[in-house]
């Protein structure tokens, strides 16, 4: 069986075809390595945090939901957590039973419903990210406004390219800039 080298650095810009230079396979690299871990480390905190509030991780990605956006409906809830209605309606069942949500009827479409945070549901979201904040408030306090910014840029940016999903190797190429031709 031949090694492999699951995290080898990119060595072609997949957009252009062209090889990239060793400073930018590098940048690459390092950045994938940090990226990974900030999701690793964010993952088993939200795993710890939600078992310290007495809810399942999905459960608590589905009260954030629901407290950032007026008016989600159930099947909105699924797509945004990439679940089925199927298993939607028995997440908000406990969310329910557990009094951090109210289904309340849809203002403007009778056969929907939205779905709120309860007064307990808003003190559970707001203390996980109040939590989540504070985690972060070392590293903001520790560097200049400017790099905070700079970082935060990044981060928008990087995640930017996941949304939607692409498969494999599949590039957005709508932020690059092309050529236009000249005109006689």
């Amino acid at each position: 069986m031949a090694d492999r080298e699951p995290f080898a650095p990119l060595e072609v810009d997949p957009r252009t075809g062209l090889p990239l230079p060793e400073d930018v396979r590098e940048r690459l690299q390092e950045s994938a390595g940090t990226v990974m871990s900030l999701i690793r480390n964010v993952e088993s905190y939200r795993r710890r945090l939600s078992h310290g509030l007495g809810v399942s991780v999905t459960e608590l990605r589905a009260l954030g939901r629901i407290g950032q956006m007026d008016g989600l409906t159930p099947r909105a809830l699924a797509d945004q957590l990439g679940l089925t209605t199927g298993s939607v309606t028995p997440l908000l069942d406990r969310l329910e039973q557990a009094a951090l949500i109210r289904r309340t009827p849809h203002p403007h479409d009778r056969r929907s419903i939205q779905l709120e945070l309860t007064d307990e549901g808003a003190a559970v979201i707001g203390t996980a990210f109040g939590t989540f904040q504070a985690r972060l408030l070392a590293a903001v306090q520790s560097m200049p406004s400017d790099a905070v910014s700079t970082a935060n840029e990044f981060l928008r940016l990087a995640a930017g390219g996941y949304e939607p999903l692409d498969e494999p190797h599949t590039v957005d190429e709508s932020h690059v800039a092309r050529e236009t031709p000249a005109h006689d």
